[in-house]
């Protein structure tokens, strides 16, 4: 088994041997891109969102001026010369905001970027804390457009938060779970997302409770895991979502029955 660092954590290496939040929800949405993404085939590309989340993250653990120097495209025409794209000097207001706040800053205080990883449900987990307080709390930053977008859930048939919608309370769930084996704790620490919109000013909402919808995710995680486990070892196919990027490229036409538009 690998021993996990920063340096490794993403690898596929890794990703082979661990199981992660990412990675089982990566499944969920598409198992056949989950597996091309596994053997190399696919790779996500990175999305001028995501990389501002990422940005955000790189000053929360203090590695901004590495994270300006090895993503060349979050200036324009990628020419540090040119300054910041405009989504990277609103990231920058954000972070201004957020560290003229005394209470977020409070809940970012902890160990960064810590590796932990757990047997939970028949395999190994691997987790990265964004901020980790010992015996007091877990911590994850998000940076979304707005906390009050609503998403329509095909399998709940009604729109949901965006905390449903990305599965932020299994993520958070199953983060403590893996720091409860651990660490050999026989309870639970309370986790927390910490979210900073992109709007102007930003806002700003500590979140929690995520407890309280344990035994729900413990139970999703013991009826999803098995498949999943078993499509990563090659005993079973994966299935693909038919709508996903790689869907898109690699399926071939298919005739629909267009009811299936109203499911």
């Amino acid at each position: 088994m690998i021993f996990l660092t920063d340096e490794n954590y993403f690898s596929p290496e890794a990703n082979w041997e661990y199981m992660s939040v990412s990675q089982f929800k990566g499944f969920l949405e598409c198992s056949e891109r989950q597996m091309a993404e596994l053997r190399g085939d696919y790779k996500r590309p990175p999305s001028d969102a995501m990389l501002v989340g990422s940005y955000v993250d790189a000053w929360c653990e203090g590695t901004l001026d590495e994270f300006k120097q090895n993503h060349i495209e979050i200036y324009k025409y990628e020419n540090p010369q040119k300054g910041l794209k405009a989504d990277f000097v609103s990231a920058d207001g954000i972070i201004e905001s957020i560290r003229s706040d005394p209470y977020f800053m409070g809940y970012l205080e902890g160990d960064k970027q810590t590796i932990m990883t757990a047997e939970l449900y028949g395999c190994i987990w691997k987790a990265k804390y964004d901020v980790y307080k010992t015996d007091e709390r877990i911590v994850d930053m998000k940076i979304m457009k707005s906390i009050d977008d609503k998403f329509w859930d095909k399998e709940k048939k009604r729109y949901v938060s965006f905390v449903e919608n990305y599965k932020y309370n299994y993520q958070m769930n199953i983060y403590t779970m893996i720091e409860a084996i651990a660490t050999g704790r026989d309870w639970y620490l309370e986790p927390f997302l910490a979210v900073a919109t992109k709007e102007d000013p930003p806002m700003k909402r500590i979140f929690d409770k995520f407890l309280l919808d344990m035994d729900e995710v413990q139970y999703y995680v013991q009826y999803y895991l098995p498949w999943i486990l078993k499509i990563k070892a090659g005993e079973i196919d994966p299935e693909p979502c038919g709508r996903c990027e790689w869907c898109r490229r690699s399926l071939p036409t298919i005739k629909t029955d267009y009811h299936y538009l109203l499911g």
